[in-house]
């Protein structure tokens, strides 16, 4: 994900809450890597189970 274009969201998951940035051409359908803006951690998503994203890069999605 180093030289990529990348969006950052918040993302809901059932109890969770993902701050996180990844690939603008990440499939969100599918699982795609992400990056934690909390700890840095690398995390796995499974698209399919994200309730609710908000973009807040200020980019159209």
């Amino acid at each position: 994900m180093s030289n990529e274009p990348k969006r950052s969201a918040t993302i809901e998951m059932g109890p969770y809450t993902l701050d996180v940035t990844f690939s603008a051409d990440a499939d969100l359908d599918g699982t795609f890597e992400a990056v934690c803006n909390d700890t840095g951690e690398i995390l796995r998503i499974n698209g399919w189970l994200i309730e609710d994203i908000d973009y807040t890069d200020g980019v159209e999605a």
